[in-house]
């Protein structure tokens, strides 16, 4: 039986709960079977961003969806040095799972800059598009017709971001809303921001 795969990338530095939320929502939502989370190697669009070690940004996904069984987690654009482009991902990604549906978790923030995505028609041939939408949030309109097949999930809003999370780590602050204690532990344990 056909499948229906979310893929959710980012840099996850660190992931929190905005992450694991639209991943949850996603699955109950619309019938999903499981969501794999892509930490990227590099953005095209964080290219001067400071940036955790790969190896401690995947060990903190792992940690932080350990408890679900419908989560994975993927290497594939950690073990691929340089720019990590989505539409490569999706390629890989069909070659893994040939007969499954793939659907693309974004936020609405990177779906208002997706015309400017490397390929980007290629992604919307390959994939259905899920954009995670605060609660009230106007859909916002696109200047490329193709994308009207973009599914919108409406949900809960967390107001959090990874930098504020890395500030308040730096600040010295503990129990940090949003950031799942074990990952809080780890980040401390070994002094990564």
């Amino acid at each position: 039986m056909n499948k229906k795969i979310g893929l959710l990338g980012g840099s996850f530095n660190p992931i929190h709960e905005a992450h694991t939320s639209v991943a949850n929502y996603f699955i109950k939502q619309h019938s999903a079977d499981k969501v794999v989370f892509i930490p990227c190697n590099v953005s095209p669009f964080k290219t001067n961003e400071s940036i955790a070690p790969n190896n401690h940004r995947l060990e903190m996904v792992k940690i932080a969806i350990q408890d679900s069984p419908l989560f994975d987690v993927s290497e594939y654009e950690l073990d691929n040095n340089g720019i990590s482009y989505t539409f490569q991902t999706i390629q890989h990604f069909k070659g893994l799972y040939p007969a499954d549906k793939l659907c693309l978790l974004v936020g609405g923030d990177q779906a208002e800059n997706f015309h400017n995505w490397k390929n980007w028609q290629f992604i919307l041939d390959n994939a259905d598009i899920y954009v995670a939408l605060r609660k009230g949030y106007k859909i916002p309109t696109y200047e490329f017709e193709s994308y009207k097949k973009a599914i919108y999930m409406e949900m809960p809003f967390i107001e959090i971001s990874a930098s504020a999370i890395r500030e308040k780590i730096v600040k010295g602050e503990k129990d940090i809303d949003y950031l799942h204690p074990e990952v809080e532990s780890y980040i401390l344990k070994n002094y990564i921001y």
